[in-house]
């Protein structure tokens, strides 16, 4: 029996703005700054994950904009 997906499944504001600020810069260059697989990553602007870990997605997010989410 499969569930019907939620808008909480659908892509949210921080992972499309997180995604949006990735493709912008390099993967590998962003994958040593931070730690994260260059593979999650690749795998992760494509969408390809329906629920990245929000640590992660926070992680990357700060990283980008060198600002942190809640102050």
């Amino acid at each position: 029996m499969s569930k019907k997906a939620g808008k909480f499944d659908q892509p949210q504001s921080l992972m499309l703005a997180t995604i949006k600020l990735a493709k912008e810069r390099d993967l590998v260059t962003i994958s040593f700054e931070t730690n994260i697989p260059f593979y999650w990553l690749r795998k992760f602007i494509t969408e390809c994950y329906k629920n990245p870990s929000v640590n992660r997605v926070q992680h990357l997010y700060e990283h980008l904009t060198s600002s942190k989410l809640i102050k």
